[in-house]
């Protein structure tokens, strides 16, 4: 049986999440990272958006009560995982602690093996003001004005940075420097509202475009996964104007994604689902987990690199899994009792 999905959206979470692991888990670093994490922060923004559109008001704590039973559990895995690697070896201290703007004192505890945990630590910050979005979204300009203002506060914050300094100085980790893109996410959900209106999603000319700005996106984030840091790039992919760049660019892909839908049978529509919802998992846990397996085979005298890479990533995947399938009983044993 055949059913319209927008498929598209699914596999550009999962080129994210992959750009992310492939970031960590080679060294030296390429440059997707930054590249892949900008889009994450986007369509995070793009997805509250959608839900403003579909409702006419908003209940808050029913809102609060749904994000808590997904994403708490998530988070105390990936919370607890970094406290046991940093009592492991607690010889280095997190990148984003260190005196610098946009640090987090109160995470110092943790090892920055584990900065995935920094991302949902952003995205409930930001989650924390989606009332105010929603108060905003009422207003024909509320939305554009939070995210010109949100933005022309991080480009002053950046010009005090000198240039090429490591991380943009802590800026890269505050949640006040990426809410000018979160903020830009909800904006692009009114280019999806302007397509879902005049049914351009149905012409050849949008369909034949999306397909050129998806393999633009992947073209870029391939490069970028395998071009190392030239002295020409060297941090270039912590900037303001990367950034900017590459987030105007989600603003648009993203929404045509969602607008593109094409017929795909049960089991592919299923299994990229599937896919797709596995990447929030792995996103969290496989940095803490990647440095936990790799210091396992070493103890068994095994040096290659492959090995480490190839044995992180089965037991991310795995342990992501195992995530979700407890994650799911959880879900039926709420519905049977109730």
């Amino acid at each position: 049986m055949m059913k319209e999905r927008a498929l598209l959206l699914d596999v550009f979470r999962i080129i994210l999440c992959i750009g992310v692991v492939v970031y960590h888990f080679v060294w030296p670093r390429p440059s997707s990272g930054p590249f892949m994490v900008n889009g994450f922060l986007v369509m995070s923004g793009f997805l509250v958006g959608m839900m403003f559109r579909k409702r006419e008001t908003l209940d808050v704590a029913a809102f609060y009560a749904g994000k808590v039973r997904r994403l708490l559990p998530l988070f105390l895995v990936a919370l607890v995982l970094g406290i046991a690697y940093h009592v492991y070896d607690d010889s280095l201290l997190p990148e984003w602690s260190e005196g610098a703007w946009g640090c987090f004192r109160a995470a110092d505890f943790l090892s920055h093996f584990n900065t995935p945990l920094w991302y949902m630590v952003v995205e409930c910050m930001l989650l924390l003001a989606v009332p105010f979005f929603f108060f905003l979204h009422r207003s024909r300009w509320g939305i554009p004005c939070a995210a010109l203002f949100f933005m022309l506060v991080t480009a002053c914050l950046f010009a005090q940075i000198p240039y090429a300094a490591p991380f943009g100085k802590g800026l890269y980790y505050s949640p006040l420097a990426r809410c000018w893109q979160f903020v830009l996410g909800i904006a692009a959900s009114g280019l999806y509202a302007s397509l879902a209106q005049h049914q351009a999603q149905r012409s050849v000319f949008f369909r034949v475009a999306v397909l050129l700005l998806f393999s633009l996106f992947v073209a870029v984030g391939v490069v970028l996964m395998f071009v190392e840091q030239v002295k020409e790039l060297e941090y270039w992919n912590y900037t303001f104007t990367f950034d900017l760049l590459t987030s105007c660019f989600y603003a648009l892909l993203i929404p045509c994604l969602f607008a593109f839908t094409c017929r795909v049978g049960e089991r592919t529509a299923a299994s990229v689902s599937y896919l797709a919802l596995l990447t929030y998992p792995v996103f969290l846990i496989h940095v803490p987990v990647y440095k936990f397996t790799c210091d396992a085979i070493e103890l068994y005298g095994y040096p290659e690199k492959w090995v480490y890479r190839v044995s992180a990533a089965v037991v991310t995947v795995l342990l992501s899994s195992l995530l979700m399938w407890a994650e799911g009983k959880l879900v039926n044993c709420r519905a049977a009792n109730k």
